[in-house]
């Protein structure tokens, strides 16, 4: 999520560019250039995060450990439903189905990365396309950039729009014939 215009202010020149922050049910979150951790009340799960501390000058090597807490089954058979319905879903529509199935909240942009691409890992040892090419931005109706060699089965993102609009319509039409199993391989 990017900071609030509040939040920013707190940052001051510290940080002359937007942060994004990825919110778990953990204390601590990753701030994406690593200068920064934010203690997240974990009380405050399921509602929009607040921010209620924030330390600088932290190290990429003494930051706390952030886990995915998400259901990489409940995420793939969400997923799979919207492949079996050969239709895309955006990372909001992602983060409300994910949190009326499980009852856990997961801001739209930056939480989903990670264990998007560890079912793209699992599918890939299955043999299977990257699921995640159902997940879109609402605006460009494509992956977001950091879906591009998040797995071994997804390129890295291609030099020109349309190498990318080629290779992200050959892995949607792949993810949408493919023959999905019940569970995640």
């Amino acid at each position: 999520k990017h900071l609030t215009h509040e939040a920013d202010s707190k940052l001051g020149s510290l940080c002359p560019t937007t942060v994004k922050v990825r919110f778990c049910e953990l204390k601590w979150a990753n701030v994406a250039d690593s200068r920064f951790v934010c203690r997240v009340d974990p009380s405050d799960v399921g509602k929009r995060p607040q921010f209620n501390y924030i330390y600088g000058s932290f190290s990429s090597s003494n930051l706390p450990p952030v886990e995915s807490d998400m259901d990489l089954q409940s995420l793939y058979t969400l997923l799979i439903v919207v492949a079996r319905n050969r239709t895309q879903i955006t990372y909001g529509e992602l983060s409300q189905r994910y949190h009326e199935q499980m009852g856990d909240w997961h801001e739209p942009h930056g939480s989903w990365d990670e264990p998007l691409g560890d079912v793209n890992t699992a599918l890939h040892a299955a043999g299977l396309p990257p699921l995640s090419a159902v997940v879109v931005l609402q605006d460009s109706r494509e992956p977001g950039r950091r879906f591009w060699g998040s797995s071994p089965n997804v390129p890295d993102l291609p030099g020109d729009q349309v190498a990318r609009i080629a290779a992200y319509g050959e892995l949607l039409g792949q993810v949408h014939d493919a023959p999905w199993p019940a569970t995640l391989p």
